[in-house]
């Protein structure tokens, strides 16, 4: 927009030279002109003085002075010859007069035409400049149409700032699209989580009534404190998770990569949810072998370790017990691969891609009796995104329980220790 806008003050400022160097020009050229005339003029005067002047010497002499025009040539002193006659001013004799009044009647065609051409140079310019206005007029209106989300109606497309403002329009209405999606995004979020709390809130409530009652037994109202208190605990997770994708959807979690063992982040991972698995009797097994446990890639240990416990998570809340989870890193070509297997109750194929949108959970009856939020998934899709790699879900061989989730991290990152 601002090329275009500055070509135009260019244009004007090349098309008020241009006119001052015609103007120049001609004025030059008339100029000119008007000299070589008068020049030939005063050349004719003198020629026919020294031609009075040879033929008064002869009649003088007592000679024909007509013989002089059959090519006799003049010898005589022009200057001696006015000095002598007093014709020294132009004007004290007729061929002077006839010189300048030639003169003067040459310079004033010459003016004339002059002032013509300057005039139709002028014109030029006044109507270039007039379309250069309204030029500018119609950019003025294209981005006010711009401005009011109407495009660019009303230019053409020979109008040298054209192409400048179909970027503008095209950047504009990119922007008035983002901005309307995170419009939408952000009355959908609102919309979740105001479901999402509803549930804790309403137990919470619930458990407050109860508790206010007076005929509840020590142990009841005991019960009824542990729900309050797993009902606060689930709050203050879905609290916490809430945080940290508005931090991330607002740009205000910075994922910093850094060198690092990718089997140390796994391992820390697996650290979190040894205890959640334990209490099931899941275990949980690492085939990763010593070239793995070396291996250094670029990613943000912090983050990254959320993602992959987010996962495992996952995988030990919807599992058996006394079942496995199997956790394998492969070097393939172009990528890393972190694949983590379960026992669980598996997920359907059309569910593949909506697991990891925001608050979605399964519609399978187990999934839908165990507490959560929906927004593990979401998160640790965010944090691989930003590490500009890949997560999704393979299903398992047939007869095989469970799913595998896998993590890919582009293979240019990584650096062998």
């Amino acid at each position: 927009m601002e090329q275009g806008m500055y070509q135009e003050i260019e244009n004007q400022r090349n098309d008020r030279i241009r006119i001052l160097r015609k103007l120049l020009l001609g004025g030059l050229l008339f100029l000119l002109g008007w000299s070589a005339i008068t020049g030939m003029e005063y050349h004719s005067y003198k020629e026919k003085l020294a031609l009075a002047a040879q033929m008064t010497r002869k009649e003088t002499d007592g000679q024909t002075p007509f013989a002089i025009l059959k090519g006799e040539p003049i010898d005589i002193n022009v200057k001696e010859f006015q000095k002598q006659y007093g014709y020294e001013r132009l004007e004290s004799n007729i061929y002077g007069k006839e010189y300048q009044q030639k003169r003067i009647f040459t310079g004033i065609i010459l003016s004339l035409c002059y002032l013509v051409y300057a005039g139709a140079v002028l014109q030029e310019y006044k109507c270039s400049k007039r379309e250069m206005q309204e030029r500018q007029w119609k950019i003025a209106e294209a981005v006010e149409d711009i401005d009011k989300g109407k495009g660019l109606l009303n230019l053409e497309t020979s109008n040298p700032a054209y192409e400048a403002l179909e970027r503008l329009d095209s950047h504009t209405q990119s922007i008035l699209r983002k901005a309307q999606d995170e419009k939408e995004k952000t009355k959908e979020m609102v919309t979740d989580i105001s479901h999402q709390l509803k549930t804790p809130i309403a137990a919470l409530k619930s458990c407050f009534e109860v508790l206010e009652s007076e005929i509840l037994t020590q142990k009841e109202r005991r019960e009824f404190e542990k729900r309050m208190e797993k009902q606060l605990q689930n709050l203050e997770q879905l609290s916490a998770v809430l945080v940290n994708i508005s931090r991330m959807e607002a740009g205000l979690i910075d994922i910093s990569l850094k060198n690092g063992k990718i089997f140390e982040t796994i391992l820390a991972a697996v650290n979190g949810i040894w205890e959640k698995a334990d209490a099931k009797a899941i275990e949980i097994e690492m085939d990763i072998c010593e070239e793995i446990e070396n291996l250094e890639i670029m990613h943000d240990s912090k983050w990254l370790k959320e993602a992959i416990l987010n996962i495992l998570e996952n995988a030990v809340k919807y599992s058996e017990p006394n079942t496995n989870i199997v956790i394998m890193v492969k070097k393939w070509v172009n990528f890393l691969r972190i694949e983590i297997a379960d026992e669980g109750v598996g997920i359907p194929k059309k569910e593949y891609h909506k697991i990891f949108q925001r608050f979605y959970r399964g519609e399978n009856e187990y999934v839908q009796k165990e507490e959560g939020s929906g927004v593990g998934l979401y998160l640790t899709r965010k944090i691989v995104d930003a590490h500009k790699g890949m997560v999704f879900v393979e299903r398992k061989e047939k007869k095989q329980r469970g799913s595998v989730f896998v993590i890919q991290l582009p293979y240019e990152s990584l650096t062998k220790m």
